[in-house]
C-alpha cells in the first residue's frame, strides 16, 4: 500500500514536470514577446526589462540555448517557493493574482458539478424508469442538443433567452446568486448531458440482471430497488467519469469566464496568453495540472472504498 503510494507520487511529479517543460516550451515558439507593444520601445529600455524579470531577448543565439536560459532563470522562482511576477501587470505576484482568481474560478465549477451530477442523475433515472416514453425522449433530444453546441454558442442563447428577451437575470459579471446562473448552466449543460446518458445505460443494463428480478418478486418496491440496488452497480461507472469531469469543469472555463466576464483563472489565462505573460501561464497551467492529478487520486481512493476486490488488490501489492 505504502509502496504503490510513493510509486502514485513519483509519477505525480514527473507528470507536473512534463507539463511545466512542454508549456514553457510552446509559450517559447508563439511569435512575439513578453513585452512586445503598439508602440515600439528603445531597444535600452527592452533590455533592461528582460534583465529585470531573469529572462533572456532572442538574439542570434540557438533556440534551445535561449530556451534552456528562460527555463532555469523560472525555475529559479518555483525552487523559492515562488510563480514569480507578472509580466504584463508589473509589479504583482502571479501567486497574488492567482488567489484572487481562485475562488470565483472554484464556486463556478463546484456548481457546475454538483447541478450536473445531481442533475444528471435525476434525469437519467427518470429516462431510465419508462424507456422510450416522452420524458426518456425529451431528456435524450436534451442531451444531444446540448452536446452538439459548443459552449459560447450556449451561452449567447442563453443570454439572449433570459437577458435581453425576458430581462430575468444579468448578462455577465460575478456579484450575486443571480450572475451566477446562467454561467453555472452553461458549464454544466455537457456534462450534464453525459451524466444523463452514462445514469440511463448503467440503469437499464442493471435492471435486466437476475438479481433485480429476484428483488422484484420478493415484492420490494421499486424506488428501493432502483436507488438501493441497481445503482450501486452504476455508482462506479460514474465515479470514473467523475474525476475528469470535475476537472474539465474547472479547466475548461475560458470560454464561460470570458464571455461573462467572470474574474477567476480561465480569463486570466486567455489574456495571459495574448499579452505573452509567461509567469502567469505557467502559474495556471501548473495549477490545472496539480487539480488534475489530485482528483484522478481522489477517484482511485474512491474505487478502493467502493470495492473491496480493489482494496485486497493494493494491499498485496
Amino acid at each position: 500500500m505504502i509502496s504503490s503510494l510513493f510509486r502514485r507520487l513519483a509519477i505525480s511529479l514527473t507528470t507536473l514536470l512534463a507539463v511545466l517543460i512542454l508549456t514553457f516550451l510552446l509559450l517559447h515558439t508563439i511569435p512575439g514577446g513578453p513585452f512586445d507593444q503598439e508602440r515600439v520601445l528603445p531597444p535600452e529600455i527592452e533590455q533592461n526589462l528582460y534583465e529585470k524579470y531573469g529572462l533572456q531577448r532572442r538574439g542570434d543565439e540557438n533556440f534551445w540555448v535561449w530556451f534552456g536560459k528562460d527555463l532555469k532563470s523560472y525555475l529559479s522562482y518555483l525552487t523559492r517557493g515562488q510563480l514569480g511576477p507578472s509580466l504584463k501587470y508589473r509589479d504583482r505576484d502571479v501567486s497574488e493574482m492567482m488567489a484572487r482568481a481562485i475562488p470565483p474560478s472554484a464556486q463556478l465549477a463546484l456548481y457546475s458539478l454538483v447541478l450536473a451530477t445531481i442533475g444528471g442523475f435525476f434525469l437519467g433515472l427518470c429516462s431510465a424508469r419508462r424507456p422510450n416514453g416522452w420524458p426518456d425522449r425529451l431528456f435524450s433530444f436534451m442531451s444531444s442538443l446540448s452536446v452538439s453546441l459548443p459552449g459560447f454558442v450556449k451561452a449567447v442563447i442563453l443570454v439572449m433567452i433570459f437577458s435581453f428577451w425576458l430581462v430575468w437575470l444579468p448578462p455577465a459579471l460575478w456579484e450575486g446568486l443571480s450572475y451566477r446562473i446562467l454561467p453555472v448552466i452553461t458549464l454544466s449543460a455537457t456534462p450534464t448531458a453525459y451524466f444523463i446518458q452514462l445514469t440511463r445505460s448503467g440503469l437499464l443494463t442493471q435492471l435486466k440482471q437476475d438479481f433485480i428480478r429476484t428483488a422484484r418478486a420478493k415484492g420490494v418496491p421499486e424506488r428501493t430497488v432502483l436507488l438501493k440496488h441497481a445503482f450501486k452497480n452504476v455508482a462506479q461507472p460514474l465515479l470514473t467519469v467523475l474525476g475528469p469531469t470535475a476537472a474539465g469543469l474547472i479547466t475548461g472555463s475560458f470560454v464561460v469566464e470570458t464571455i461573462f466576464a467572470i474574474p477567476g483563472l480561465g480569463r486570466h489565462f486567455v489574456t495571459a496568453i495574448i499579452d505573452r505573460d509567461y509567469f502567469l501561464v505557467m502559474g495556471i497551467t501548473l495549477f490545472y495540472a496539480a487539480i488534475l492529478i489530485v482528483l484522478n487520486w481522489m477517484v482511485d481512493v474512491g474505487y478502493l472504498w467502493l470495492d473491496p476486490r480493489m482494496r485486497k488488490g493494493v494491499n498485496r501489492g
